[in-house]
């Protein structure tokens, strides 16, 4: 399950090409003219919002969050990272490495890109 910031039009894309499960992400409002209206869905897929969409995601299959393994590398996904039962912190900005490191959640580097 990829679960990002980007947009739907980004993720729908990526979801196909590594072949996932699904997406949650940033959705936009289209209007009946299927033009974007500039507002988003709610919650937006960030922060809190994005611990909230999750959650919704897991409970639906059965599971919660401290079933879940989350990968990130930046600190904006911290409470998506304290919200699961398996933080990994991959390629780590150097504040969420520090964060990591403090309270023991594993650590890698996938090397660059």
């Amino acid at each position: 399950m990829l679960l990002t910031t980007s947009s739907n039009y980004l993720s729908a894309l990526l979801c196909d090409e590594l072949e996932l499960d699904g997406y949650l992400c940033n959705r936009y409002v289209v209007d009946a003219a299927g033009r974007l209206t500039g507002q988003s869905h709610e919650p937006l897929c960030y922060g809190q919002g994005k611990v909230a969409l999750a959650a919704r995601d897991a409970a639906a299959h059965g599971h919660g969050l401290v079933d879940c393994t989350f990968y990130s590398d930046s600190w904006s996904d911290r409470p998506m990272l304290e919200a699961v039962g398996t933080p990994v912190v991959v390629n780590g900005d150097p504040r969420l490495r520090r964060y990591a490191a403090a309270r023991g959640w594993p650590r890698t580097d996938w090397g660059e890109a």
